[in-house]
């Protein structure tokens, strides 16, 4: 079922505009190509990875987001994994959404909203989204 968890999901604006999993990755995407430019590409510019090893034998890995590198008036600033886990604590992406709404999300995905989700309330915190959630005057400048 899906349950506001009171300071973690969703993030409420002053005008009471909503950040959530839902739109997170859709409000960051848009904030940085509005503010670097349409050729901006958030995937390659904005997500840093590294490889982590899932079983030894046989040997799988797989790409962990472990950074978002994120344009403002002031220059890029990071938003680091242990900012996103420190954020969420014990609460998983299954408290605060429902499964219906994620049954096409893989780990990738999930991973991504809940990174993205910390980067769009980090925006919304720093003035760089309005109470709306659109860029702000000072982002655009």
């Amino acid at each position: 079922a899906h349950a506001d968890v009171a300071g973690i999901h969703p993030y409420r604006t002053s005008s009471d505009a909503e950040i959530s999993i839902f739109n997170c990755v859709q409000l960051v995407y848009e904030y940085a190509a509005r503010t670097m430019g349409q050729s901006f590409r958030p995937e390659e510019s904005m997500l840093q990875y590294t490889q982590e090893i899932v079983c030894q034998f046989p040997l799988q890995k797989r790409q962990k987001l472990i950074a978002a590198t994120v344009p403002s008036p002031d220059g890029f600033f990071d938003v680091h994994v242990d900012q996103v886990n420190g954020w969420w604590g014990s609460v998983d992406l299954d408290d605060v959404a429902e499964k219906g709404r994620m049954k096409n999300w893989d780990g990738t995905d999930k991973e991504l909203r809940r990174f993205m989700y910390v980067v769009a309330v980090e925006l919304s915190k720093r003035g760089l989204l309005d109470e709306n959630n659109q860029p702000s005057a000072r982002a655009l400048r």
